[in-house]
C-alpha cells in the first residue's frame, strides 16, 4: 500500500513537471509562426513585400531589379555604397526568400569607401 502511494505521487510530481514544459514549448512555437519562415511565401507574395520595402529604403534609390522564381531571390544592378548588397539580400530573406542569389555589383568607389575607415590589424612580434 505504501508503494501504491509512492508511486502516485512520483507520476503527479512527473506530471507537474510536464505538462508546464510543454506550455512553454507550445508557447515559443507559436510565437516564431508570427515570423516568415523561408519557403512558406509564395513567390508572389515575396514579389510584394520586397517591392513594399524598396520602397520605403534607402537601397531602393539605387533602381536594383530582382526576379523571384521558386522561392529563389536573384538581385541585379550596380551600387556605390557597399552595405546597400548585404541589405538587399537580408531584405530577399525577411520577405521569405529560401535563397537569394546576390548579383549587386559594387563600384570601386564604393569598395574604397566601404574599406577606409578600416585600420590593418597590427600584430605584435611573439617574444
Amino acid at each position: 500500500m505504501f508503494s501504491m502511494i509512492r508511486i502516485a505521487a512520483t507520476i503527479l510530481l512527473l506530471l507537474g513537471l510536464i505538462v508546464p514544459a510543454e506550455r512553454a514549448r507550445a508557447a515559443s512555437t507559436s510565437h516564431r509562426a508570427t515570423q516568415p519562415q523561408p519557403g512558406t511565401a509564395s513567390d508572389n507574395e515575396i514579389q510584394q513585400t520586397l517591392e513594399k520595402k524598396l520602397a520605403k529604403s534607402k537601397v531602393g534609390k539605387d533602381g536594383f531589379r530582382f526576379h523571384v522564381s521558386h522561392g529563389v531571390v536573384t538581385w541585379e544592378g550596380s551600387t556605390n555604397v557597399m552595405q546597400h548588397k548585404g541589405a538587399a539580400t537580408r531584405m530577399a530573406r525577411s520577405a521569405g526568400a529560401v535563397q537569394v542569389v546576390n548579383n549587386i555589383q559594387v563600384s570601386a568607389t564604393g569598395k574604397t569607401n566601404g574599406t577606409k575607415g578600416l585600420r590593418k590589424a597590427a600584430v605584435e612580434p611573439q617574444k
